[in-house]
């Protein structure tokens, strides 16, 4: 019987293993938020699924925009989620990195004179942060 309890915690421990979270390419947000950036793969790992996604649904309503929301699947996801600052660079397109605002930690994209405004919305848990929500602002 010993036998057998310690072969079931022994699979066990190995099955705990096997999804433990991955490691985080950061210590810090400002650090993690640039490999967020710049790899699906960061983006793929770091991000709680079902992503919420809220949009302006219309701007021009009155007394004030309408939004809807919706959960996304990350088999139902385009990546990558934000393209690389480079990329961003290219086109006239800003990614600014803030850190402890009233917003919390979040990753801001915005156009070039184009009404583009996309915040990507994270929360620190034990061992990382996780891309959390994506408020696209864009009028």
């Amino acid at each position: 019987m010993k036998q057998l309890s310690l072969f079931l915690l022994g699979g066990a421990l190995l099955a705990n293993q096997a999804y433990a979270a991955p490691a985080c390419p950061a210590n810090d947000f400002q650090g993690f938020a640039e490999k967020f950036v710049s790899s699906v793969d960061v983006q793929k790992k770091f991000t709680q699924w079902p992503l919420k996604v809220t949009w302006v649904d219309d701007p021009a309503a009155e007394p004030k925009p309408t939004w809807k929301s919706k959960q996304v699947s990350k088999k139902k996801a385009s990546f990558p989620l934000i393209e690389s600052r480079k990329d961003a660079q290219k086109t006239g397109r800003e990614i600014s990195i803030e850190h402890n605002t009233e917003m919390g930690d979040h990753i801001r994209y915005r156009g070039a004179d184009n009404g583009v405004l996309i915040y990507y919305k994270f929360k620190r848990t034990d061992s990382c942060w996780q891309l959390v929500e994506m408020d696209d602002e864009s009028v």
